[in-house]
């Protein structure tokens, strides 16, 4: 039927649908508001709905019995899990607890193996450890004795009576020897000539292997006692060599490990030595192999001591042929790193220069020494001679035509023939281009009671200040002259500049070239001026020239 179908049409539809009654006439009748039935129809429709309403009772009771059913057996079901859940639970439970339990049982006795494996380690480790202690307690103990026997026994070794005249003449001297007149250089000045390289084969000449050939037999090894011979044959090879270098030895001793040594005596010890060293060829070598045994495994503070020495000797002469590469060797391999700088510097700067002998004629200077013992350089003021003033780098193998030639390097003349003069109180000193520069410094700040370098063969023929020897005296010991030198003449002073700024005025030996800058007045003062050249001015090579002696 079509939606919308009248209620009329549908029961019409409903009621033909069912069986007839056979009987005459129709079985139902519609009116406007009611359906008249007969009877037989009406049961049939009562009975088809009394059906339909059991078959709905009965699904009704279906399913509220099913739901029923379920909910019964999901909430049996719901027990039997939690039931399940909880004994599985307590069964794995139990079970993980075992387990846990043998597992930690284990674990102890492996770890308890373990631990008493390690604690028998550590127990050995540390018995070891408390004996080494033990063993490095007294083997500093008897180092630190035998230290403080060393510088016990190095304060009472005795010392040269002519040191001692020394050390007793310098203690009220208020000389130049201080850092009054030492000043900072602030930028840069012109330096003297570069060192040259290191040998290529350095390695073949390590320092062991010259003191196993030429030391004597005697074992290179840091000492406190007092040796019985030279290191060295040569040193052995006159009396007197044997003799300074016993003397020497003990003085090295004394510098290390006496602590109640000033400053100033520390100067003066360490350029006694030099001069002995200056004094005897033979010994240089000697000085330095003494100097370098003491290095060798010394404490700190020691070391330094000595290379400070080293450097002091090595600031006035060089070793010799044969020693020069095994001790390059030793101080690249043991000297620290601004140290070893500085010393090379003064090894291989020589190598470079003209002259066929590398020494001194004094110890070094005060600023020498200062730079030495700060790892500095050393530069000094020069007048040219219109009053200009230059500073220039110099070093202790720089000689004095080396410092003119830097002082003028930047006005564009020639650098050939110039020298440094000495301005002392007014008397001019001429040196000779050769001469070292710092030499003509030390000549003024050594102490007058400091004796003086014996002239060797060589040293006489080369030496540039042209001493005029006199004949030796019958016992050939040096003596002091009783004549004073000459009172410096009364003209009015030029500078009154100290020493150690060498205000040098440079003068050219070739040229007489007159420079249109210098004042006419400034002239006619110069000249009316001492000057006194090498040959005459009363210096300390003049006055003691007569008592040198010349090496054997």
């Amino acid at each position: 039927l079509p939606r919308g179908t009248p209620y009329r049409e549908l029961s019409r539809f409903v009621l033909e649908s069912l069986p007839g009654t056979n009987t005459e006439g129709p079985d139902f009748q519609l009116g406007a508001t009611r359906v008249f039935l007969r009877e037989s129809l009406h049961r049939v429709l009562e009975a088809s709905r009394s059906e339909k309403l059991r078959l709905a009772a009965v699904i009704i009771q279906k399913n509220v019995r099913g739901m029923l059913a379920r909910k019964r057996m999901y909430r049996q079901q719901r027990g039997a899990t939690a039931i399940q859940k909880q004994w599985r639970g307590y069964r794995e439970r139990k079970k993980y607890v075992s387990l846990k339990t043998g597992i930690v049982k284990a674990q102890a006795i492996v770890r308890g193996r373990i631990q008493r494996v390690r604690y028998s380690k550590l127990k050995t480790e540390l018995k070891r450890r408390r004996e080494a202690e033990q063993r490095i307690q007294k083997e500093t103990a008897q180092k630190i004795a035998k230290e403080q026997m060393g510088a016990t026994s190095s304060s009472l070794l005795d010392i040269p009576a002519e040191l001692a005249f020394i050390f007793s003449k310098s203690e009220n001297l208020t000389g130049q020897q201080n850092d009054r007149h030492l000043v900072k250089v602030v930028g840069t000045v012109p330096g003297p000539p570069t060192a040259s390289d290191l040998p290529s084969d350095l390695d073949q000449f390590s320092f062991g292997k010259f003191s196993s050939v030429y030391c004597n037999g005697v074992q290179i090894s840091s000492r406190y006692d007092v040796i019985s011979m030279p290191f060295l044959s040569r040193a052995a090879a006159r009396d007197q060599d044997f003799k300074d270098a016993i003397m020497i030895y003990k003085l090295i001793l004394k510098w290390t490990n006496d602590s109640t040594i000033n400053q100033n005596k520390q100067k003066i010890m360490a350029d006694y030595i030099v001069h002995k060293g200056l004094s005897s060829k033979g010994l240089r070598d000697e000085i330095l192999v003494q100097i370098c045994n003491q290095i060798h495994r010394s404490n700190q503070g020691s070391a330094e001591r000595l290379w400070l020495l080293m450097s002091h000797c090595l600031s006035a002469f060089l070793p010799g042929t044969v020693f020069n590469k095994y001790l390059i060797k030793f101080i690249v391999d043991t000297a620290p790193q601004n140290t070893k700088e500085q010393l090379l510097k003064k090894l291989l700067r020589s190598e470079n220069g003209s002259r066929s002998t590398h020494y001194r004629v004094f110890p070094p200077s005060w600023l020498e020494w200062r730079a030495s013992s700060r790892l500095s350089d050393t530069a000094l003021v020069l007048q040219l001679a219109d009053g200009v003033m230059q500073t220039v780098a110099v070093d202790s193998w720089t000689t004095c035509e080396e410092a003119a030639a830097l002082a003028i390097s930047s006005l564009g003349i020639p650098n050939l023939g110039w020298t440094v003069v000495i301005d002392d109180n007014g008397i001019f000193t001429d040196s000779s281009g050769l001469d070292y520069v710092l030499d003509l410094v030390s000549e003024k700040e050594l102490c007058p009671a400091f004796p003086l370098a014996r002239l060797t063969s060589d040293q006489l023929k080369c030496d540039t200040k042209n001493i005029n020897l006199s004949p030796l005296e019958p016992d050939g010991s040096p003596k002091r002259p009783q004549v004073p030198p000459p009172e410096p003449p009364s003209a009015k002073r030029l500078s009154d500049t100290q020493v150690q700024t060498l205000q040098g005025i440079l003068t050219h030996s070739d040229s007489k070239v007159e420079r249109n800058e210098i004042d006419p007045e400034y002239t006619r003062h110069m000249e009316s001026l001492a000057r006194k050249s090498s040959h005459d001015a009363m210096s300390r090579n003049k006055i003691h020239s007569q008592y040198f002696e010349s090496d054997k």
